[in-house]
């Protein structure tokens, strides 16, 4: 079974080898890239007064990648103590902050966006989220209606990369998709023929998000693990495989 991974680079690094563990053929396709903020003055200000926030919030582990280089660079600690608490949407994200050091004081009941904004605790105070430029700015809409001052800056940006010629991508079996991003990075460089091929191929999808996302560019059979770790995921996929 050849299996197709739409992440970026550094994403496809991660996945690629864990599925040819499992004897499946793993091809990568390298559809996004993560850039810097065109001007970090708004971070790096926010990062020069972070004590003075009550959360600092981040919604996936690239946002943690970036935090912690831009940290290192200019010489602040990674370890503190009191404020600010921090906040990670998932698993993944979490699991980034502790490699770095950084205590995780709260993750949602599910790794979505929605529930972060629903549950984080109170009283409400300042919220300082670094995340890509293209999130959905509804989560910071909904935690300023609860009473929360939020100040949402970009610490990378996401951009598509070109998939070259599609014919390759249409003699696989699974798609495999990190992220809403991902899907519509490559749905959206199809032609209306190759796409009609690629949807009718199953998704296996990190999550809900991704899912839907899925979905609603017209797959048909969509797969997603339990649990929003790679790990499950490649296991649902393994699955797959065995039940094929």
């Amino acid at each position: 079974m050849k299996v197709l991974v739409t992440r970026s680079q550094e994403g496809n690094a991660e996945l690629v080898p864990k599925l040819e563990a499992i004897g499946i053929e793993a091809i990568p396709m390298d559809l996004l890239q993560f850039l810097p903020p065109e001007d970090w003055s708004p971070v790096d200000m926010g990062l020069s007064r972070l004590h003075d926030y009550d959360w600092l919030l981040f919604t996936s582990p690239t946002g943690v990648r970036f935090f912690a280089q831009r940290m290192v660079l200019l010489g602040h600690a990674m370890v503190w103590d009191g404020r600010p608490k921090v906040g990670a949407v998932g698993e993944r994200t979490g699991a980034a902050l502790t490699k770095q050091g950084v205590r995780v004081d709260f993750t949602p009941t599910k790794s979505l966006l929605v529930q972060l904004a629903r549950e984080l605790p109170g009283p409400a105070g300042r919220i300082l989220m670094l995340r890509t430029d293209i999130a959905d700015k509804n989560t910071s809409d909904h935690l300023r209606d609860r009473g929360f001052t939020v100040e949402d800056l970009t610490i990378y940006r996401t951009r598509r990369r070109p998939i070259g010629d599609p014919a390759s991508l249409l003699a696989v079996d699974v798609v495999v998709f990190g992220s809403p991003s991902a899907v519509e990075a490559l749905c959206a460089q199809l032609s209306p023929e190759d796409l009609v091929k690629i949807i009718s191929k199953p998704a296996a999808c990190i999550g809900p998000i991704t899912a839907e996302a899925a979905r609603k560019r017209g797959f048909h059979q969509v797969v997603q693990p339990e649990s929003q770790t790679f790990d499950a995921l490649v296991y649902s996929i393994g699955r797959m495989t065995r039940l094929a």
